[in-house]
């Protein structure tokens, strides 16, 4: 099997690539139409590995949004497994700049040095979100 692995979420564990998630980043752009269906190749590769896969929509850019934001989508049963064990929405869910560093640090099973990230952004907002097909 051949698939594209730009997404593939990864950290090193005693030198060795220990895969964590597929990731598949989108610019969130109002009244376009995301479709989270054509990556059917990475979903079954996450669903073979045992991996959760999201759909994350960013609003990063200063020229565009006041406010830095993403909009994470659980695409796979992994994925959604979690979210419900973390009490998130199954339909998505809006992060900070220092929540989504919270919820990488999570995946990686990482315990979160607040120190670390205290200068990120946690301000809060919601943008107008795309068409989303699934």
């Amino acid at each position: 099997m051949s698939t594209n692995l730009d997404c593939v979420e990864y950290h090193y564990v005693n030198g060795e690539i220990e895969l964590i998630a597929f990731i598949d980043y989108k610019e969130g752009h109002i009244g376009k139409l995301v479709n989270t269906s054509a990556k059917d190749a990475q979903k079954k590769m996450a669903a073979l590995l045992g991996l959760p896969m999201f759909e994350v929509l960013t609003y990063l850019d200063p020229d565009k949004y006041d406010i830095k934001m993403y909009y994470v989508i659980p695409l796979n049963q992994e994925a959604k497994d979690l979210f419900t064990h973390l009490q998130l929405p199954l339909d998505g869910k809006w992060l900070s700049i220092k929540n989504y560093a919270r919820f990488q640090h999570y995946l990686r099973k990482i315990k979160v040095n607040e120190e670390e990230i205290k200068h990120l952004d946690n301000r809060k907002t919601t943008y107008p979100l795309p068409k989303i097909k699934q």
